[in-house]
């Protein structure tokens, strides 16, 4: 089994990737022939850099601490050495995530049985190119107990070496000598063969330059016992360190009071709050890995620019919608750390007041908008804006009377003020339509400068990984597991009602079973976690025997009801004074790494509407829209009690002036057809579809996607609504002060539309419309789940995600995930006794 990611965050990004203390012994010292060091473990807090730079030693290396490191494994633990060059202690402080060791061609790392497919991936120094071909194995004695993993004589890689690196969490796999060393001497030949047939050492230290530019965390060692070769002739060496290192051996933990499945958005809220309870043990789950380090996550400018990357993200498509012109449509879902937050566009969108209590009147007790108003709070920090922004802006819905809060989550708005931030507000101003009242009222309507998701100081990317996960991985009672696909969940079956007793998993293509003393938390997220609960046994029987499944509770609603935002938009040339969209420059990013500022410090999502239809239409539009609804609109009896609560609901939404039927937003990207030049679009986001899909289950594989089908605008009201959210954006484009702004007689996009009448739009719709990345409803409070959000039939299983929402709120659902998940982890410790502080 692979090591649990453990980490501590830092007061910065420097320091973002220390690694944490553990409760084992270590020490170091060091062995040179002018200086010696009392052996010491530093903390590894926000002035670690400075703490050890201050050490000034005289050497020109120095070992700060051998660091231990706590894995629940069933080999014995060794501890990791840390290593800082004396003039760059801060570069090698960010790379401290990864470990590198630079091996001379004709070195090798030895251990048992070693086999090729145990080494993951191996870099070389200078470029970014796997060498894994270049591996061979090589038997060092007759008895074949001891293998060395080295490099083939490539020229290109004998010249100049290979850097291993690996996931300084598996640096428990390896066990090194006392005699082993790391040789700073330049001149140090490669290791070759003694005349016993034993290779020498010869681990060199190397600039950590490197490090910074690797992309991912690069897995050495996995599953097996190795040592490093003890360094032959290591009394000719100028510097050289020798290690006393005390181990322990510690069985691998096989059960935990609770096992979260998915560290995404929901999991890392709920590991943070539950871990609270020291007595109670806690496993995470998570299939991806963490990536809080790349700079596509962290930097705000890049947000999009990791969708579609298998690195980021699970590559879901949707089955081709006959609303849509029968186009299959992508669905990017956060694959690592922090989930789908760690990859989306950092936009925050609340719902509104009657989006929530809609919930409770399906029978959901205390899932009201009064009861979960709180965590909306709770989450975040709302980091003021600045007193230039504020003014130019004219923020007036920005109430910091009712913003007093110190969650993890930092949201800030704009640093600074464009000609499109004034023009957005100035133009719903005309409208009569700016919004004036804070969101987190439940009642906000109207344009607005919203907040992002990206820190007030460093302006990065703050998402769950980060703020909620980070800061708690050195308690002794979490574990967290990346890697870790979940294949099924173990389930009792001798009582009358089924109980949940563990998790079946795979990591490394190794199976993998541990149990949970109280409780399993699905937060798999919308797709994966009725896929999990079908392949256990959870769902509609004619799914479940169609692939072989047995039957431990029939339950149909598990992976019905799915839903999303889909949204079209309307592109319109601009004149000179809107400057172009640029695409980044390695100008760009230098400015963001030193400085944090410029282009990359902020991304464009901030110029949001809570649109209602109503104010839109003249009198002829109101007549037929009530049309439409007559028609589509109403119980023939076949009506079940939910579906009539939900399109009695979406009806008064419709016809109301005070609810938003679609959020409107602003970007710069054009829309449909591509064509150069400089471009506004204005977006369309469809709030409250009545059109609904499933997720099920292809195969009894784990590996197997799903089939998700969302049956996008196969109601007919949805593409009749959103059309005339559509024909609302070209009347917000004609309205001043905006309509200055775009060329007369310009270029607009889609071509779709010739004219400005229902039909047209209704086409563009079908056309060109795509999600906004906001599935959920899979699980549903009421059907799959009650109130306190245990699963329905089964005992000790809980689905904590975007899957339980009964009813998509409005706009962008990630701020209604964390309330949720803060929420969910209140009841939890309600229910199980926990004893938390916050």
């Amino acid at each position: 089994m692979g090591s649990p990611l453990k980490q501590a965050s830092g007061e910065n990004s420097q320091q973002r990737a220390l690694p944490t203390q553990s409760n084992l012994l270590a020490s170091a010292a060091i062995a040179a022939r002018s200086t010696t060091f009392e052996p010491q473990v530093i903390p590894t807090n926000a002035r670690f850099c400075e703490r050890v730079n201050a050490q000034k030693p005289t050497t020109r290396a120095h070992v700060v601490t051998v660091d231990s490191h706590r894995a629940l494994h069933e080999y014995d633990i060794v501890k990791m050495i840390l290593l800082y060059l004396k003039d760059e202690p801060k570069a090698l402080a960010k790379a401290m995530r990864t470990c590198p060791l630079f091996i001379k061609a004709g070195v090798g790392i030895l251990w048992e049985d070693a086999k090729p497919s145990d080494l993951l991936c191996i870099q070389d120094t200078r470029r970014r190119l796997e060498f894994a071909p270049f591996l061979k194995i090589v038997t060092l004695w007759s008895d074949e107990q001891y293998q060395v993993l080295a490099l083939n004589e490539n020229e290109e890689l004998y010249e100049r070496g290979a850097a291993f690196f690996c996931d300084w969490t598996l640096l428990s796999n390896i066990a090194i000598d006392e005699e082993a060393g790391i040789d700073y001497d330049e001149d140090c030949r490669p290791g070759d063969k003694t005349a016993d047939n034993v290779w020498k050492g010869g681990l060199k230290a190397f600039s950590p330059d490197p490090v910074l530019w690797v992309e991912r965390d690069l897995n050495l060692f996995t599953n097996r016992h190795g040592r490093v070769v003890p360094m032959e002739e290591i009394s000719q060496m100028e510097t050289s360190i020798t290690l006393t290192i005390s181990t322990e051996k510690r069985m691998q933990l096989s059960e935990y009071d609770l096992i979260i499945v998915g560290g995404g958005t929901a999991g890392c809220v709920l590991a943070n709050r539950l871990s609270e309870d020291q007595n109670v043990s806690v496993l995470v789950l998570e299939a991806g890995e963490n990536r809080s380090d790349d700079e596509r996550v962290y930097t705000p400018g890049l947000a999009g620019s990791t969708l579609d990357n298998p690195e980021f993200d699970w590559q879901y498509v949707a089955e081709p919608a006959t609303g849509l012109n029968n186009r299959r449509i992508k669905h990017p879902r956060g694959r690592a750390i922090g989930g789908s937050s760690a990859i989306n566009s950092l936009a925050i969108i609340y719902p509104s007041a009657s989006d929530i209590d809609v919930w409770a009147e399906l029978g959901n007790e205390d899932w009201d908008w009064n009861t979960l108003a709180p965590y909306f709070l709770k989450f975040q920090t709302i980091v003021p804006p600045n007193e230039e922004v504020k003014k130019q802006l004219n923020i007036v819905h920005s109430d910091e009377s009712i913003q007093n809060s110190n969650g993890p989550i930092q949201a800030s708005f704009p640093s600074k003020v464009t000609a499109l931030h004034k023009t957005w507000i100035n133009t719903f101003r005309t409208l009569n339509l700016e919004n004036v009242s804070d969101p987190l009222t439940g009642d906000a309507i109207g344009g607005h400068t919203s907040t992002c998701h990206i820190t007030g100081d460093l302006h990065e990317r703050c998402h769950a990984g980060v703020a909620y996960l980070d800061p708690v991985l050195n308690r002794p009672n979490l574990t967290v597991f990346t890697n870790a696909l979940v294949h099924k969940l173990m389930i009792e079956t001798h009582s009358s009602r089924p109980i949940v007793r563990g998790v079946v998993y795979s990591q490394h293509g190794v199976l993998h079973k541990v149990s949970a003393r109280r409780e399993v938390i699905l937060a798999a997220g919308t797709f994966n976690t009725p896929q999990i609960l079908e392949l256990s046994g959870v769902g509609n029987p004619r799914v479940l025997k169609e692939h072989g499944i047995d039957v431990v509770y029939a339950n149909p609603a598990v992976g019905e009801n799915l839903q999303d935002h889909m949204r079209s938009g309307l592109s319109f040339e601009v004149t000179n004074d809107v400057p172009a969209r640029r695409v980044t420059t390695e100008k760009d990013r230098q400015e963001y790494k030193e400085n944090r500022s410029g282009l990359l410090a902020e991304n464009g999502a901030f110029l949001f509407s809570y649109t209602p239809l109503a104010p839109f239409l003249d009198q002829t539009g109101h007549d037929d829209l009530k049309s439409l609804l007559d028609k589509h609109l109403v119980d023939d009896g076949s009506w079940s009690p939910f579906t009539r609560k939900r399109n009695n609901f979406i009806r008064n939404a419709i016809e109301s002036a005070n609810e938003a039927t679609a959020v409107s937003f602003l970007s710069r990207a054009p829309y449909g057809d591509f064509e150069e030049g400089n471009f506004v679009s204005l977006n369309s986001m469809l709030s409250h579809p009545l059109s609904v899909g499933s997720v099920h289950i292809v195969s009894s594989d784990p590996k197997i996607k799903p089939k998700i089908d969302f049956n996008y605008h196969s109601h007919p009201l949805d593409v009749e609504i959103h059309a005339r959210h559509m024909q609302a954006l070209d009347k917000l484009a004609k309205t001043e002060p905006l309509a200055s702004y775009l060329v007369p007689g310009g270029k607009r996009l889609s071509k779709a539309y010739s004219e400005d009448t229902i039909d047209d739009y209704k086409e563009v719709v079908r056309a060109y419309a795509k999600t906004n990345y906001h599935p959920c409803g899979t699980c549903s409070l009421g059907t799959v789940v009650d109130s306190r959000l245990n699963v329905k039939g089964v005992r000790s299983l809980r689905v904590v995600d975007a899957s339980i929402m009964p009813i998509i709120p409005r706009g962008n659902i990630l701020a209604t995930v964390y309330a949720v998940a803060e929420r969910a982890a209140d009841i939890i410790s309600e229910d199980l006794g926990l004893r938390r502080s916050t």
